[in-house]
């Protein structure tokens, strides 16, 4: 029952192996030949080449350490290490669905008598609180959210002219085709924000999916989620359900599941 969630956490911790190497490489000067650019405004990328979804991944498998690794110590220490890379990586969406998933898993842990793992994540977190990195990430936060107070936000300029397309196109514009009809629609503060770039995804998964194939594509899409989170908590299968509430918070800011061209 735990081949395929082992080979997953394998495959995490490999990933997350790789944006550590990508961070030293540049920290240190290291004489590595990487074939491919390994960070996009600091947020490296991992084998994914994309940060939106290198972080996405790594915060889904965090809490699939404790499903697999029986060991409380082995377990811990691979939830630390991908969480780690997790912050090479990650946006302001995915740290504050991190920092979702941090909450429910200690909760869950102590609520299950997993006392070494909820030391080791709340140590982590102070810890975490201590860096130069956090206050960073604080001042990003703090910019973002007075961007949305004056509705000037990147992704509210998107949402808003996806709106537009939904009301034109209630049945969808087709899978993978949102950059066509959004140059039609695209306000002007919109093309001022990406002067020289093509959009193709809104920044929200849920918007991309109702944009290309209208409500009920959308409603399919959430019916999934829903019925995937009522087995998980109804089976008393709380990793799964955390991994899949903060799946839900992350990509309402990004699209890790969908090419960007």
């Amino acid at each position: 029952d735990k081949l395929i969630p082992f080979t997953l956490l394998i495959a995490g911790i490999v990933e997350a192996g790789l944006v550590w190497l990508q961070y030293l490489s540049d920290k240190f000067k290291l004489k590595i030949k990487w074939w491919y650019k390994t960070n996009m405004s600091g947020r490296y990328l991992g084998t994914i080449l994309n940060p939106l979804q290198c972080a996405n991944f790594l915060l889904v498998l965090m809490p699939v350490a404790f499903l697999v690794i029986d060991n409380a110590i082995l377990s811990s220490i691979a939830f630390v290490f991908i969480g780690s890379a997790l912050l090479l990586t990650a946006g302001r969406a995915t740290l504050v669905a991190g920092f979702v998933e941090v909450l429910m898993l200690t909760f869950f842990t102590i609520a299950n008598g997993m006392f070494i793992q909820a030391i080791v994540i709340i140590w982590a977190v102070i810890a975490f609180m201590l860096t130069p990195h956090f206050r960073n990430i604080i001042g990003r936060l703090k910019k973002a959210k007075a961007k949305i107070m004056e509705g000037v936000d990147s992704r509210q300029l998107l949402w808003k002219d996806a709106w537009k397309l939904v009301k034109a196109n209630p049945f969808g514009t087709g899978v993978d085709n949102i950059s066509n009809p959004f140059r039609r629609v695209a306000s002007i503060e919109t093309a001022d924000r990406y002067p020289h770039s093509i959009v193709d995804r809104t920044h929200n998964h849920y918007i991309d999916m109702l944009v290309e194939g209208g409500i009920i594509r959308l409603v399919s899409y959430m019916t999934l989620l829903v019925f995937a989170l009522v087995m998980a908590f109804t089976t008393n299968n709380w990793i799964i359900g955390t991994a899949i509430i903060v799946y839900t918070i992350d990509v309402f800011f990004s699209f890790p599941l969908q090419p960007n061209h």
